[in-house]
């Protein structure tokens, strides 16, 4: 609980969420119920939450299953990334370990998973490592960025049955780069003309713009002032970003233009390994 006046916090209460290496969290859009996705054990959960903003015990607890082709970090399932649906009827849940978006049901009133048996899931090209999704302010489309592949694969929503399909998948890297990279976060522009990737090993920040039936075409890919970009965020205005270079211990701005494209800019705050960058209204 946070104190009007001071400021200060105060623990309401604290509740298990089954797993291990819980990497993210989010809010159903009428704040009643948090959502967990755990990394390590590759299972996600629906958390209650009291009057009061306390937790209440665990409602549902979904583990993922399956493997994908690379050994190395896809032996078992690992839960990145969860959010619902503007309505709360649905909750998609992206898994790193088995190449899917897994797709559920929420009973509003219980908390309660089910399988959406209109799609129970997505499922993306073998090894691609999807991290995170975003869909479109419109509810037709939806993007998800595939860390292992350094891509985004574009998809149209069916906001009624909450189901997506497949459009295309784009590299965020240039063509003949074959070092080490991996993609971190993605962003979609307040316009909703152009959606952002970022990529760590490469250090650089792909340009996308959407084109009318949700597919992508790629305008840019600048590495100028990016180093290990963590995450960065746009201001609601679209005219600017900020970037978190974690390694270079660093936040940058860089300016939008009308194209969608960025340029650096020498606005720089210093600061010990950046890893989220939230603005406030």
């Amino acid at each position: 609980e946070i104190d009007d006046k001071t400021k200060e916090l105060t623990l309401l209460n604290k509740q298990s969420v089954l797993g291990r290496g819980a990497c993210h969290l989010s809010l159903t859009s009428d704040n009643k119920f948090l959502m967990v996705a755990n990394y390590s054990s590759g299972n996600v959960v629906v958390l209650p939450i009291d009057k009061d903003g306390s937790l209440k015990p665990v409602s549902s607890n979904k583990q993922h299953a399956g493997t994908g082709p690379n050994q190395d970090r896809q032996k078992g399932p690992h839960a990145h990334y969860i959010q619902s649906s503007k309505d709360n009827k649905y909750v998609f849940a992206v898994d790193l370990g088995i190449d899917k978006v897994m797709n559920y049901k929420l009973n509003q009133k219980t908390g309660v998973l089910t399988e959406n048996s209109n799609q129970p899931f997505l499922k993306l090209e073998g090894g691609a490592g999807p991290r995170h999704m975003i869909i479109h302010q419109n509810d037709k489309f939806a993007y998800v960025l595939n860390e292992m592949a350094s891509s985004i694969t574009a998809c149209t929503y069916d906001a009624k049955k909450g189901a997506f399909s497949i459009i295309e998948t784009h590299s965020m890297l240039p063509e003949g780069f074959d070092e080490f990279s991996s993609a971190a976060a993605i962003r979609l522009h307040p316009g909703g003309r152009y959606v952002y990737g970022s990529n760590r090993g490469h250090n650089s920040i792909a340009v996308f713009e959407i084109g009318y039936d949700g597919n992508i075409t790629r305008k840019q890919i600048i590495q100028d002032g990016i180093e290990w970009p963590r995450d960065y965020n746009i201001h609601k205005e679209g005219n600017f970003m900020i970037v978190a270079n974690r390694n270079q211990e660093e936040i940058r701005t860089f300016t939008i233009d009308i194209n969608g494209e960025l340029t650096m800019t020498n606005n720089v705050l210093k600061i010990t390994h950046p890893t989220s960058i939230q603005f406030l209204d």
